[in-house]
């Protein structure tokens, strides 16, 4: 009895199809699922994603979404500027706003 030891191979084409489906994906808008934290009198909204050290994120994501998507010069309030930098861990309070 001859017993032959076949290698198994990869189909090429699976890779080819996960590049060019990672591709295309990558193409697509991006939904953030960030939680809204607060807004300012500015029009600022601010959202979180919380860090969760038991996948590797030791430090949370946190953002600013502008009432004017293509102002660069928007203003911001210190408070909620400290808490984006990671200065204040606590957003600031509606009396601060």
């Amino acid at each position: 009895m001859s017993s032959k030891v076949r290698m198994a191979q990869p189909p090429s084409r699976s890779i080819w199809m996960m590049i060019i489906r990672n591709f295309l994906n990558s193409l697509k808008p991006r939904q953030f699922r960030g939680t809204l934290i607060g807004s300012d009198y500015f029009g600022n909204k601010y959202y979180e994603i919380p860090a969760n050290p038991s996948v590797g994120k030791g430090k949370a994501s946190r953002w600013f979404d502008p009432p004017k998507k293509d102002d660069f010069m928007q203003e911001m309030p210190a408070e909620w500027e400290a808490w984006l930098r990671g200065r204040r861990k606590q957003p600031p309070a509606e009396e601060e706003n």
